[in-house]
């Protein structure tokens, strides 16, 4: 799937629980209208939304960055 479709079923799932109460809505009526309506969001929709929750869905595999160490302090002479 590519990042904008993500971000728009990412966008009807928040909205259909937003509207619906949740204590009697479930997880996957949120899932099935988000994939039943993720057209009617895509003007809402940001394509790093997507890439940036397709990242966060893949777990652990992505590249990770050394932190830089803090520089010592030179001693005084």
């Amino acid at each position: 799937m590519d990042a904008l479709t993500i971000s728009a079923q990412f966008a009807a799932y928040t909205w259909y629980m937003e509207m619906k109460d949740e204590a009697t809505t479930a997880k996957e009526e949120g899932v099935r209208f988000a994939r039943e309506h993720a057209t009617a969001f895509t003007s809402c929709a940001h394509e790093g939304l997507g890439r940036l929750l397709i990242r966060l869905a893949a777990g652990g595999r992505g590249v990770r960055r050394r932190r830089k160490l803090a520089a010592e302090p030179l001693s005084q002479l």
